[in-house]
């Protein structure tokens, strides 16, 4: 691995690459960002990589994605993510987790030394700014929307915060389906993260925590906003972590067309062979994907259903979302 960063290692020094291969990081999503900002972690040798994505691929995915092809369309896209960078890296030490990041699973950001967000919605930011903030874990923030993007690092300490910026959990309306998006854009922002990545391990360049980088292609430089922590913060400021409590059965629209994120009331525990054949016996389509989710189609809507009865419910409205999640509690019950 070394000869494929030889070029970073002259630049950086000997020293500093030891520290990137001793380095731990979480990758929260691995659509656009999240497989542009893996891939680059692992030509830079980073040594150890955790990857967190609960999608499968689909066609739209390929637009702006080095890494999936027409071959990966209806697999999970975190195991598709390692099994190319065990191509670029034999022994590239990559953890795959093929689950939906929730609060019941925020234990899942443990144990590395950055997380690194390229999800798709604003609920699941808030968590993990929660949970980083909570447990002195630093992170970096980055969104893409049309042909403009956003990426903030935010310290260990956590002042100034993600909430700091942005408030109280809200939802966008404009996600990359709806507006659409650029892949040049894409391509910078997750280099910008990875940058940011490598100047914490290495103490290259300096750090840009305290501050929002707004990029728009055509502009001809970028923008560096100064953020000031907010002493009524529910995060860094008070103290409340709102999106680490447990919350009842709600739907949430996410970035993709008509998708909708719909979580139980209660925790549950699914095993996905047995409930699989159950959901058939309701009249639902549904398949077991490696025992670590269930793919259900029903009247045109596409639906992932994860072990702990979290699903991602995709092409229909909220309300025939809604039915179809219904559908799935009643076997549950």
């Amino acid at each position: 691995m070394q000869e494929i960063c030889a070029r970073q290692m002259k630049f950086i020094g000997e020293e500093r690459q030891k520290k990137l291969g001793s380095a731990k990081v979480t990758v929260v999503g691995c659509g656009s960002l999240g497989s542009f900002v893996i891939s680059a972690l692992v030509r830079s040798d980073v040594g150890f990589i955790r990857i967190i994505d609960r999608d499968y691929v689909e066609k739209s995915n390929l637009y702006a994605n080095g890494t999936f092809d027409l071959s990966h369309i209806g697999k999970p896209k975190a195991i598709i993510m390692k099994d190319a960078m065990k191509k670029i890296n034999e022994d590239c030490n990559t953890e795959v987790f093929v689950e939906n990041l929730d609060y019941e699973n925020t234990h899942l950001l443990d144990g590395t030394d950055i997380v690194i967000d390229c999800t798709d919605n604003m609920a699941a930011r808030y968590l993990i700014n929660d949970y980083c903030i909570k447990n002195k874990i630093p992170w970096i923030y980055g969104s893409v929307l049309g042909d403009e993007g956003y990426i903030m690092p935010v310290e260990r300490s956590g002042k100034p915060c993600f909430r700091c910026v942005f408030g109280n959990e809200k939802h966008p309306e404009n996600t990359c389906d709806t507006a659409g998006v650029l892949s040049p854009i894409v391509f910078i922002i997750a280099s910008l993260q990875v940058y940011e990545a490598i100047k914490f391990f290495t103490d290259i360049g300096t750090s840009l925590c305290g501050q929002i980088i707004h990029v728009k292609l055509g502009k001809k430089d970028s923008e560096l906003i100064n953020v000031k922590p907010n002493l009524n913060c529910k995060a860094c400021g008070t103290g409340e972590f709102p999106s680490l409590k447990r919350s009842g059965y709600r739907l949430i629209s996410i970035c993709g067309k008509d998708s909708y994120q719909l979580k139980p009331h209660k925790t549950c525990k699914i095993e996905p062979e047995t409930f699989s054949k159950k959901l058939v016996s309701l009249g639902l389509e549904a398949e077991n994907l490696k025992d670590v989710m269930i793919k259900i189609e029903h009247e045109g809507m596409k639906s992932s259903l994860f072990r702990n009865g979290t699903a991602i419910i995709k092409y229909g409205t909220k309300e025939n979302a809604k039915k179809l999640y219904e559908i799935i509690l009643k076997a549950l019950d």
